[in-house]
């Protein structure tokens, strides 16, 4: 009898051990997309910066005062790519093509993929305008780019940021029709830069 007692009273603990010693269910940690705080803001000067482009000419803004400066970023889009992200090239040729080089200077960069991808991507294409890549994200974190979010900066002739375009949470999204460069608001940035130049 006492025996018997004595195991029920063991199996009462053991339960009470276990039942206190179990973990809360584990619930799968939330997802989010981190947005590199950017160093660069509107009415900031550039910062000077030097990068290598896919046809081995070294990019620095300096070297193109007195021009208006589109930077955008970009990747090579996915097996079904995105509306916007064929847009977005295809609008930046548009403008590109628009401009002499001493008005307008554009710089497609890269975050994401390798030179040599990236370089046959563009000229299967047919791109003109400058893409570099940009190994180690010196640029796109300085600009605030997150991954396969649009971010475009435009960039007046006296090397003042004038905008900065991003599609991200933190900034609620900005128009779509801005962010792949849509030719008539680009075209209105860059002759108003202009303008106020030659005034």
């Amino acid at each position: 009898m006492t025996t018997v007692k004595w195991a029920g009273r063991l199996l009462v603990a053991l339960f009470l051990l276990l039942v206190g010693c179990r973990s809360a269910p584990a619930t799968a940690a939330p997802t989010a997309t981190v947005t590199p705080t950017p160093d660069v803001e509107r009415g900031d000067a550039l910062p000077s910066f030097q990068i290598e482009t896919l046809s081995g000419e070294v990019f620095d803004p300096i070297q193109h005062q007195g021009a208006v400066i589109v930077l955008f970023f970009w990747t090579i889009p996915g097996e079904v790519p995105t509306y916007a992200e064929a847009l977005l090239l295809r609008n930046a040729q548009n403008v590109y093509d628009q401009y002499q080089r001493d008005e307008l200077v554009m710089l497609g960069i890269n975050p994401l993929d390798d030179a040599e991808s990236a370089a046959a991507f563009v000229e299967e294409r047919g791109y003109t305008f400058p893409v570099a890549i940009d190994e180690n994200r010196q640029l796109a974190d300085q600009f605030g780019y997150a991954d396969r979010t649009s971010t475009l900066i435009y960039i007046d002739t006296t090397g003042e940021v004038r905008s900065i375009l991003r599609d991200d949470s933190t900034t609620g999204g900005q128009n779509a029709q801005l962010l792949v460069m849509n030719p008539n608001d680009a075209t209105y940035r860059i002759d108003a830069y202009l303008t106020e130049t030659r005034d």
